[in-house]
């Protein structure tokens, strides 16, 4: 493995970055310095446990897709080629062959998972998969006015095991048959997510880049530790397309809108 890695400023010096806290950032250096040469690092945890105090910084980059987790508990750095350019001739592939096959490369080599490929939570300490969907139309009423939410999109089941109860109190938990996994619906803060993708494509023109995972736990955090409301949630969308500050590459991410740091702005604005 090289001795040195090189980072980008077009990546370490966003908002995005910038808004983690400095343990999240500082995890994030030590997590680059000891990947492969295709990106792969194999032991985060132990990395984690090492460098950083906080318990939640290796989901905080995942939830700002800085790196991609994998089940076999492999993560890669999403903008790894953005960072770093290793001659042919001096790199040495990975041997996390069958991780690499699940992704694609976008944009002058950002990693981003397969359509095909159902990659979802953190399966080190939090798992949040995707699970089958249902042909429907949710429709939510968030004022007196019969102002509502209504998305042709398809109601979702979301399948939880070992989840965080503090972050998770919005989702109602139901069994199914005995030995089946428990599962949780939450349509009203799918329907928010769905929304948001809604907005960034007639703001935009551009389809949104999905990552409804850490998107919809976004939207549960804000409801639930922000305090606020699904329609003010739906302001805070509105504000945040009128804003002249954004830098146009994030626009279209729901964790960057819904954000501490943005929430506080919201609020001094509003």
């Amino acid at each position: 493995m090289a001795q040195r890695r090189m980072f980008s400023l077009k990546v370490v010096d966003t908002d995005m970055f910038l808004d983690m806290s400095p343990t999240a950032q500082n995890l994030y250096f030590h997590l680059a310095m000891r990947a492969d040469d295709d990106g792969f690092v194999s032991n985060p945890k132990k990395i984690a446990k090492m460098v950083s105090p906080a318990d939640d910084d290796l989901k905080m980059l995942t939830a700002k897709e800085f790196i991609i987790p994998f089940q076999s508990g492999v993560i890669v750095i999403r903008h790894w080629k953005e960072n770093n350019y290793i001659q042919s001739d001096r790199k040495h592939d990975t041997i996390y062959q069958e991780e690499k096959k699940l992704l694609r490369e976008e944009n002058g080599g950002i990693y981003r998972l397969n359509d095909s490929c159902i990659q979802n939570g953190y399966k080190m300490d939090t798992e949040v998969r995707l699970g089958k969907v249902r042909l429907g139309e949710v429709k939510n009423d968030f004022s007196k006015e019969k102002s509502s939410l209504k998305s042709d999109k398809v109601e979702e089941e979301i399948t939880v095991t070992n989840v965080d109860e503090d972050g998770y109190e919005k989702i109602n938990r139901f069994g199914k048959k005995e030995g089946e996994p428990k599962t949780a619906k939450n349509t009203e803060n799918l329907a928010l997510v769905h929304k948001f993708y809604d907005m960034v494509e007639k703001e935009t023109g551009v389809k949104p880049m999905e990552s409804i995972t850490a998107d919809y736990i976004a939207v549960c955090n804000a409801i639930k530790k922000g305090g606020f409301t699904p329609k003010q949630i739906v302001d805070i969308y509105d504000w945040w397309f009128g804003r002249r500050d954004v830098n146009v590459k994030i626009l279209g991410s729901l964790t960057a809108c819904l954000s501490p740091k943005n929430l506080t702005y919201y609020k001094m604005d509003n």
